[in-house]
C-alpha cells in the first residue's frame, strides 16, 4: 500500500516499487532505501546506493529489489529544490547521499512511520525556515497566481503575461531564465498537481482531470506515465 503526503511544493511517498520505466520530469528527488540498498539509473549510468539525489529533467529510474522506498519529489521552483541543488547536487545530475543523512530520514521514518515528521525533518535539515530565493518579481507572481487558479487552460501563458505587462513569447524566455525549465513543460506539471487536489476533494478521476485542464481522464493518464514512469492509478493509490 502506497503512503502519501502532499504539499503545494512537495509530494512524500513511502512505497515499493519493483519495476518503474525509465521517465523524467520537473520534480527535483530524495530516495532512499528503508531497508535495503535501492537500484539507480541515471541517464548511463547504473549504480546502487542508500540514498540519492536527483535533479529535476534527467531520465532515470530507481527501484528497491526488497523493501520500501521513501521518495521525496520537490517542485523544481520550491525553496527546497534549490537548496538540493546547492547542497548535494552542485551542478551535477545526481548525487548519491552520504550515510549520515540517510540514516537521520530513515530513522524518523522507521522510528515514527510519519511522512509529516519526514517533511519536518528535511525542512530543518534543508534550513528551508531561514532560506529566501532570488527570482524576478514577475515571475514569483505568476507563480502564485497558478497556485490560486482551479485549472490550467489554452489561454494560461497570455494571461499570466498580460498580468506581468510583457509579451507572451518574453514571458516564456523570463519563466525559464528564472525557473531553469520550459514554462509548458511546467504547465504540465501543474495540471497533474490540480488534478491530484481536485480528486482529493471530489474522488472522481474523471472530474479531476477535467477541472484541472486536461481534455480527458486518458490525457492525464498518459501524461502521469510519461512523466512519472508509473501508471495514474498506482499515483493515486494513497
Amino acid at each position: 500500500m502506497t503512503e502519501c503526503f502532499f504539499q503545494y511544493d512537495r509530494l512524500y511517498l513511502n512505497a515499493a516499487y519493483h519495476e518503474p520505466e525509465k521517465h523524467r520530469h520537473l520534480l527535483s528527488h530524495i530516495i532512499i532505501g528503508v531497508s535495503h540498498k535501492i537500484r539507480c539509473s541515471v541517464n548511463q549510468y547504473e549504480f546502487e546506493a542508500e540514498g540519492v539525489c536527483i535533479d529535476s529533467d534527467v531520465l532515470h529510474t530507481a527501484c528497491a529489489e526488497k523493501g520500501e522506498l521513501l521518495i521525496c519529489l520537490f517542485d523544481k521552483t520550491s525553496l527546497f529544490a534549490n537548496e538540493l541543488s546547492h547542497r548535494y547536487l552542485k551542478g551535477q545530475n545526481y548525487a548519491v547521499l552520504d550515510g549520515e543523512t540517510v540514516q537521520k530520514i530513515r530513522n524518523v521514518w522507521l522510528d515514527a512511520r510519519s511522512l509529516p515528521a519526514v517533511d519536518e525533518e528535511l525542512t530543518h535539515m534543508l534550513g528551508i525556515e531561514d532560506f529566501s530565493l532570488s527570482m524576478d518579481e514577475r515571475i514569483q507572481n505568476a507563480l502564485e497566481t497558478l497556485k490560486s487558479v482551479e485549472s490550467v487552460e489554452a489561454d494560461t501563458i497570455s494571461q499570466l503575461a498580460a498580468e506581468a505587462g510583457i509579451s507572451a513569447s518574453r514571458f516564456s524566455h523570463l519563466f525559464k531564465e528564472n525557473v531553469g525549465i520550459a514554462l509548458r513543460r511546467y504547465l504540465a506539471l501543474e495540471k497533474i498537481r490540480k488534478s491530484y487536489i481536485h480528486l482529493l476533494k471530489s474522488g472522481n478521476i474523471t472530474d479531476a482531470a477535467m477541472m484541472a485542464g486536461f481534455d480527458s481522464p486518458s490525457h492525464l493518464a498518459s501524461t502521469c506515465k510519461r512523466m512519472f514512469g508509473i501508471s495514474l492509478s498506482d499515483f493515486m493509490k494513497s
